[in-house]
C-alpha cells in the first residue's frame, strides 16, 4: 500500500479496489472453508490497521465549506463487522464532516447516542439477514430518539449488494451499496430549507 501511495495511487482506489475486494475475499473464503478462522482475523486485523493508517494519514483540509455537518456511522447491532464503516467514515471525513463511528453497538445505545448529540445523518451498515427482521422498528427508534426531528438515515452493508430492498422497506431516507456514493447520498437526503 505504501507503494501504490508513493506511485500515485489515491487513497480513495485503495479502499475502493484493494480493501473492500479483499475483506470480501476474506468472507468468502471463511465460508467456503479455505482458511480458518486465525487466518481470516489475521487478515482483518491487517485491513483494519491499513485502513486506518491511510485513512488518518490523509493531510488535505476538508472539501466543503461552510457549518460542519455530523454524521454517526455504525454497524447493525449483531454485527461485529467495522472495516466497511470505517472505510465509509474516511470518506466523509474528506469531505468535511465531523464522524461519530459506534463500535458494537445495541438499539439502546444507538438511540442514546443520537439523543444526546446532533447529527445530521445516521449511516447503518447491516451485514446479516438477521439483523434485516428488526431494522425498521431500529430505524423508528433512532427517529424517535433523535435530537434532530429531521434526521436522515442512511442503510449500506454487504445484504445490500447480494439482496435487493427499497429505502420504504425500512423507513430510511436510501441504501447505498458503494462507499464512494455515501457522502453524496447523505447530502441529497438532507432537509432542503
Amino acid at each position: 500500500v505504501d507503494r501504490l501511495l508513493k506511485d500515485g495511487l489515491n487513497t480513495e482506489h485503495i479502499f475502493l479496489e484493494l480493501i473492500t475486494p479483499t475483506a470480501r475475499n476474506l468472507g468468502a473464503r471463511w465460508d467456503n472453508d479455505t482458511l480458518d478462522f486465525t487466518q481470516v482475523t489475521h487478515g482483518l486485523v491487517q485491513l483494519h490497521a491499513i485502513t486506518h493508517a491511510i485513512g488518518f494519514a490523509y493531510d488535505e483540509g476538508p472539501r466543503i465549506q461552510g457549518e460542519t455537518k455530523r454524521v454517526m456511522i455504525a454497524s447493525a447491532p449483531g454485527s461485529e463487522h467495522l472495516l466497511g464503516p470505517t472505510i465509509v467514515s474516511e470518506f466523509f471525513r474528506r469531505e468535511g464532516w465531523q464522524v461519530v463511528v459506534e463500535i458494537s453497538p445495541s438499539a439502546k445505545e444507538l438511540a442514546q447516542a443520537v439523543a444526546s448529540e446532533w447529527f445530521d445523518t445516521v449511516g447503518l451498515s447491516v451485514s446479516i439477514n438477521q439483523q434485516l427482521k428488526d431494522l425498521d422498528a431500529l430505524v423508528a427508534k433512532i427517529r424517535h430518539s433523535s435530537r434532530n426531528p429531521r434526521l436522515s438515515v442512511l442503510l449500506g452493508g454487504p445484504i445490500f449488494t447480494v439482496r435487493d430492498f427499497q429505502a420504504s422497506d425500512f423507513g430510511v431516507n436510501g441504501i447505498c451499496t458503494d462507499a464512494k456514493d455515501a457522502v453524496a447520498m447523505a447530502l441529497a437526503s438532507l432537509p432542503q430549507d
